[in-house]
């Protein structure tokens, strides 16, 4: 079978360093070993009252965070997430828009309080 023209092109956003840009505002970058992409690592980012987390093998791209608190989500920022810039509630509440679930966040009160040690 004879590939058709569009699958000989050379796709351009494919680098010749084998990078793979998710989109023009989003450089994600992820390595080929073997023809199979390596999953791209969790990332963090913490205030003392919210902790976000982003999963980037999960996102759509959709860009529901970026519009809905273009100050806290913003792309064009090596650290995208910036959580302190907003209050807990207002992150918590744009993150739980995420329509993939790439983002998610705990606040930190939620956490429970250790039980206290008994002392013999």
């Amino acid at each position: 079978m004879t590939p058709t023209r569009a699958e000989t092109r050379p796709n351009p956003r494919v680098s010749s360093r084998d990078e793979i840009e998710c989109g023009p505002d989003h450089a994600e970058r992820a390595t080929r070993e073997g023809g199979a992409m390596e999953p791209k690592r969790l990332q963090t980012y913490e205030t003392p009252e919210i902790v976000v987390t982003f999963d980037p093998n999960v996102c759509i791209h959709s860009g529901a965070c970026v519009r809905g608190l273009p100050g806290v989500f913003d792309v064009r920022r090596k650290r995208w997430v910036a959580p302190e810039a907003a209050s807990a509630e207002e992150v918590a509440a744009q993150v739980r828009r995420c329509p993939s679930g790439a983002l998610q966040y705990r606040l930190k009160d939620d956490v429970p309080p250790e039980p206290p040690s008994e002392t013999i």
